[in-house]
């Protein structure tokens, strides 16, 4: 197993869905990174990139190179516009 890392806010990773909240019928799914913890002991906060947008937390000790992909980063005014509708 891969050690955790703390991932870069406004960046886009494929994420495996078992590390995501029970329910999602697919096996991967595009995410946006909202906020991140001082430590790999704290929560992210995520956007889901799927048909209805969401905000979900993920324990960052799951956030692992087994566990997701790395995408790139979202542009700016994309980003911006997340952060708009998903923060608090």
């Amino acid at each position: 197993m891969s050690d955790p890392f703390v991932p870069a806010v406004q960046s886009l990773w494929w994420v495996q869905t078992t590390i995501l909240p029970p329910g999602d019928p697919e096996q991967q799914r595009v995410a946006a990174v909202l906020e991140v913890p001082p430590t790999v002991d704290g929560t992210i906060a995520i956007v889901l990139q799927s048909g209805a947008e969401r905000r979900l937390p993920v324990q960052c000790r799951l956030w692992t190179a087994s566990n997701v992909t790395p995408l790139g980063r979202l542009d700016d005014e994309g980003f911006a516009g997340l952060v708009e509708r998903f923060s608090l």
